[in-house]
């Protein structure tokens, strides 16, 4: 298992250690490994490690969690211990948890368009060029079609989201690194750990050039954060057994979290409840916790005037129902029980898609979302039609890594990587209303 659990560490200078031929560190480290003096480099500088039997794995790819901890080890940044929740997915108490909020309040990242970290999707090529310069302070300048027009690579788009941080990678000279293919950059491709350190290390050249001012101290940055009136929301988590009731009230906009587990596959039906003169919505989701704490199953609640409901299909496993208010200072009621569904109400019953065929299907009166999935063996463009009469929500999961910062939507063309998907098509008129509707691939 790679070692991550690391100590605080201490601000250091970099780039002190000259690249040289010493005896070998790793043993799957060979003389003749393109990015051995990078990686025997960093090590030297504590910034990297090996795993707990002694190697290092150079060709194993990295998830995003690691890469930011990485990342932080070369900054000298000790990220603070937090008490908010700052993506769903990102479990509390998690070796990850401190680094990834610490850099989502930076503004070092931002999730998924559904709201989501992933810390262990696999982190890309165009990712970690933007990591790379945002955690350690590397100016990156507004764009230009001059600089737009320098982009040789055949395969990187000019209008994308990464184009902004690979330009300013490019013109530092923190890219290429050896070993990229010539006239190709595959930006969605994923990172080696070998790639990962031969980024850091010329990352750090750059700011080692620049010389840039060391950022506030963590205590300058909470204090100004904490004169904003808006209340940081934080999350209170129960640990309950299924079925369950309750209530109580949400402090300022403070989440909660109700953890639970189920030993065979369950309809839950669960309905969260506001006062009869409270028409603000309240949201609702259901996350499954793997054992790894990280969450590649989800369901987004069905919100109306005071409600928030969900109907969905979970197998057994352990279970987070989030709740999070709108305003402040609310009361509320949730009752979870055992329901019972048409057969398309959670992952484990989603309905195969085969690309070209269209099908054709209702969400019955009490149902609140169906589900589907499709398998995308080789790197294409697609799009995921849902059409119908009424208005329907449509989401689409990803159980692979696709894009970085922006997932793929339905109605539009979007680029997918190999992997597993799974499309949510979600009622958005009141339970009750037959909607039909047809989904296709193309």
């Amino acid at each position: 298992m790679l070692s991550l659990r690391f100590r605080p560490l201490l601000a250091i200078g970099f780039l002190s250690v000259p690249l040289m031929a010493v005896a070998a560190i790793f043993p799957d480290v060979s003389d003749t490994y393109i990015y051995r003096p990078q990686i025997e480099n960093l090590v030297g500088k504590k910034v990297i490690n090996g795993h707990d039997d002694g190697t290092f794995r150079p060709e194993e790819k990295l998830n995003r969690a690691a890469a930011l901890t990485m990342l932080f080890r070369a900054a000298g940044i000790t990220p603070p211990v937090t008490d908010s929740v700052c993506f769903p997915d990102v479990l509390h108490r998690s070796w990850y948890e401190n680094t990834v909020c610490h850099a989502a309040r930076q503004h070092f990242v931002e999730g998924y368009s559904d709201g989501l970290f992933r810390p262990d999707n696999k982190v890309t090529r165009a990712e970690m060029a933007k990591m790379s310069l945002t955690v350690l302070g590397i100016s990156v300048p507004e764009i230009t079609e001059i600089d737009r027009s320098i982009l040789k690579y055949v395969d990187l788009s000019t209008s994308a989201w990464y184009t902004k941080w690979l330009s300013a990678a490019f013109q530092k000279k923190m890219l290429p690194i050896p070993g990229f293919a010539t006239g190709l950059f595959e930006p969605n491709k994923e990172l080696t750990r070998g790639q990962a350190a031969a980024y850091i290390y010329n990352a750090l050249a750059v700011k080692e050039s620049e010389a840039v001012p060391e950022p506030k101290p963590e205590e300058e940055i909470e204090e100004v954060s904490s004169s904003s009136s808006v209340p940081r929301p934080t999350t209170k988590i129960f640990n309950v057994n299924f079925p369950f009731t309750d209530s109580g009230t949400f402090e300022e906009v403070m989440k909660v979290a109700y953890q639970f587990s189920l030993s065979t596959k369950t309809v839950a039906d669960i309905s969260v409840t506001l006062p009869q003169n409270v028409k603000e919505h309240v949201r609702c989701r259901i996350y499954k916790l793997e054992t790894d704490g990280i969450s590649n199953e989800y369901y987004i609640g069905y919100t109306e005037p005071g409600r928030c409901m969900l109907l969905v299909s979970i197998p057994a496993g352990n279970y987070q129902l989030l709740i999070e208010p709108v305003i402040p200072d609310l009361t509320y009621s949730v009752n979870a029980k055992k329901g019972t569904g048409d057969g398309l109400d959670g992952f484990s019953q989603a309905k195969a898609l085969e690309k070209g065929n269209l099908r054709v299907d209702v969400l019955d009166g009490a149902d609140l979302q169906d589900w589907f999935t499709f398998t995308v063996k080789e790197e294409t463009d697609l799009t995921v039609d849902v059409i119908s009469n009424s208005a329907l929500d449509c989401i689409i999961h990803s159980t692979a890594d696709v894009f970085g910062d922006i997932g793929p939507k339905c109605d539009e063309v979007s680029h997918y990587t190999p992997g597993v998907y799974y499309v949510g098509v979600l009622r958005t008129t009141a339970r009750g209303a037959k909607q039909t509707y047809s989904i296709t691939i193309k």
